[in-house]
Parts: C-alpha cells; sequence; structure tokens
C-alpha cells in the first residue's frame, strides 16, 4: 500500500513540474505583413491587438497611448515615480525586401522591445539589437 501511495505522490509531483515548464517556456507569436516587410513579435501573455500595436510602432514609428492601454494622456505614472516601471519586454524581429539592388538584397533586424504597464505611463523602448542583410527571403 505505501509502494502505491509514494508512486501516485511522484507522479501528481512529475507532472505538475512538467506542466509548470511547459507554461513557463510557453511564447506567443504574431506576423504581421505590410507592402515592403513583415514582422514578427514574440513574448510570454502577447494578445494580438498588443502585438499589432507593437508591430504598427515598428513599421510607421508612432503608437497612440490607447492602443497599449496607456490611459489618455502620456506622461509618467505617479506609481512609476514612487515604484518604478512595471516593464513588460518582447522580441520583435522585421524583415525588409528590396533594400538593396544588389543581393543579398533584404535586411533583418532584431528588436528589443518595452514598455511599462502601469496607466499613464509613456515609457516605450524600441532597441535594435542586431541587423544583417539576408538572400534567402521572398522578397
Amino acid at each position: 500500500m505505501k509502494k502505491i501511495i509514494v508512486i501516485l505522490i511522484i507522479s501528481v509531483l512529475v507532472i505538475s513540474c512538467v506542466s509548470m515548464f511547459c507554461y513557463a517556456t510557453y511564447n506567443d507569436s504574431y506576423t504581421f505583413y505590410y507592402d515592403d516587410r513583415e514582422i514578427t513579435i514574440e513574448g510570454n501573455s502577447l494578445d494580438q491587438y498588443k502585438a499589432q500595436c507593437i508591430a504598427d510602432y515598428i513599421a510607421y514609428g508612432i503608437i497612440p497611448p490607447e492602443e497599449l492601454g496607456l490611459g489618455e494622456e502620456m506622461n509618467t505614472s505617479f506609481l512609476c515615480i514612487l515604484f518604478g516601471h512595471s516593464i513588460d519586454t518582447y522580441s520583435a524581429v522585421e524583415v525588409i525586401h528590396n533594400v538593396y539592388t544588389t543581393s543579398p538584397k533584404c535586411v533583418k533586424n532584431f528588436y528589443s522591445i518595452e514598455y511599462c504597464t502601469r496607466e499613464s505611463c509613456d515609457y516605450f523602448q524600441k532597441t535594435l539589437t542586431h541587423s544583417y542583410r539576408i538572400s534567402e527571403c521572398h522578397g
């Protein structure tokens, strides 16, 4: 009887550890297509609407505050002044087609995207981590 209880406890522990590991490593990924570029956004707890806003920011450079739920005004929140920003970080890959006339014609840019999730805070940072030319794209 003791062996059965020990086996049940071990199996419950193994299943719960595996499920926590799978949840912690799960990333959402969304790809958006613009005229001459495609942008892929990846990150935990990322919904399609938020990913679309980030992709628009990379593609066009403009992001309205209400798109990410930052409130009506663009300023630093009182909570951010007291306790600092609550940062969400995502990664983005941008492929721009036919940038150059000679091969390789396309450019692949890698970005780190950070923004504050506190209401009415305007902190939003796009950092180009690295970039290189590619020839194996369809553009």
